[in-house]
């Protein structure tokens, strides 16, 4: 997924895998999915590519109308430039 960031402090501007906006959300992470990308990418990023598991959900009562993705694992960083597909678990 990559995440394009706000400024330090501020929500995630967008969220994709390949064209597929997601509305992300981390509520089931013990540390929140802001601190764990700036762990991975850096406090300064602006955005970052990395596996995250989770639950793709319907769309949410939120104020945009792109599907939920609830992170319940963070993984490695991706290289951007290479496709990027989402995988659904069996």
């Amino acid at each position: 997924m990559v995440i394009e960031l706000g400024e330090p402090g501020h929500r995630f501007k967008r969220s994709r895998v390949g064209d597929v906006e997601l509305h992300v959300t981390a509520l089931a992470l013990g540390v929140p999915l802001s601190e764990r990308i700036a762990q991975k990418c850096g406090r300064e990023a602006t955005r970052c590519a990395l596996w995250l598991e989770g639950r793709y959900g319907e769309k949410p009562p939120f104020p945009n109308d792109h599907p939920q993705y609830e992170v319940i694992k963070v993984g490695d960083l991706v290289d951007e430039t290479v496709e990027l597909k989402g995988e659904r678990a069996k």
